[in-house]
């Protein structure tokens, strides 16, 4: 199991985090299903546990990408200050990509940055933002979407 932290007080707000009955939780993941369902993640025998601000993921996903969007979607989320990723792969991706399988970066946003400073870091060339929106979607869909706080992934 790999776990991934983030800021439980930024993100998109899913549930009252302040709340942790039995009932607000089992509110909180329904309300996280939903977002998986809108964004089309395919997740076979999906389940996930929550408590006190950690959040544990189990089911199989079909390549290494689809499973870093879910704990992303999901860890972005008001509350949540880990995912405890425990998904498994069933098909590796067949793209032809050599880096397809490896783990991509993660990355905070901190202030002043912006895609441009991110992509001349990691890729040395700042014309490489659809790169790192295209690795993000739907998290990420334009250059405004990053706030401080916010984690996305750097592919390899």
């Amino acid at each position: 199991m790999k776990s991934f932290l983030f800021d439980k007080s930024k993100g998109i707000c899913l549930f009252d985090f302040e709340h942790t009955t039995a009932e607000a939780n089992a509110q909180a993941i329904q309300n996280m299903r939903n977002l998986l369902n809108i964004h089309k993640m395919s997740i076979h025998d999906l389940n996930l546990e929550l408590a006190d601000g950690i959040l544990t993921v189990y089911g199989e996903v079909n390549c290494q990408k689809t499973k870093e969007i879910i704990i992303l979607l999901l860890g972005n989320a008001k509350g949540i200050a880990c995912v405890n990723d425990k998904m498994s792969l069933y098909q590796e991706s067949t793209s032809g990509e050599a880096n397809a399988k490896k783990p991509s970066q993660f990355y905070e946003i901190t202030p002043n940055d912006n895609l441009k400073k991110i992509a001349k870091r990691f890729y040395g060339d700042e014309s490489y933002i659809d790169k790192i929106i295209n690795a993000n979607k739907p998290l990420l869909t334009a250059p405004s979407d990053i706030f401080t706080g916010l984690v996305i992934r750097i592919p390899n």
